[in-house]
């Protein structure tokens, strides 16, 4: 074969080799963020504030107070939003946390069984 008939070879990525958290990933996170929002019957502002009123409460006057002890009037305003926001943060942050924690037990546990398949076959070899 003529060396300049050649096809040039597709170059190997690093994701292609090693499993990294991707837009498909992300994508899924949402899906299953927006899922456990659906499930606990939260789909606007409105059912927010009745499914999780006693969640926000405390984080808002938490927020308030922290807000207005370091920044004044604008750290009030900004910790009374940050408090209303944080139990849905938190939501999201433990499904995310989740997530994650299958997906990385799930590579570690291929990589457990490839190396186990490649100790089992060498130790054949071996012939112990």
């Amino acid at each position: 074969m003529n060396m300049a008939r050649r096809k040039p070879r597709k170059p190997v990525h690093f994701s292609d080799v090693v499993p990294i958290w991707t837009s498909k990933q992300v994508d899924a996170n949402e899906v299953m963020v927006q899922a456990t929002f659906g499930s606990l019957g939260i789909d606007g502002y409105r059912s927010y504030w009745s499914e999780l009123w006693i969640a926000i409460i405390p984080c808002m006057l938490l927020g308030l107070l922290i807000g207005a002890g370091t920044h004044g009037l604008g750290g009030l305003l900004l910790g009374a939003i940050l408090g209303f926001a944080t139990p849905a943060a938190v939501i999201a942050l433990f499904v995310t946390v989740l997530h994650f924690a299958i997906y990385l037990g799930t590579v570690l546990l291929v990589w457990a069984l490839i190396l186990m398949a490649a100790w089992w076959f060498l130790a054949a070899l071996a012939g112990r």
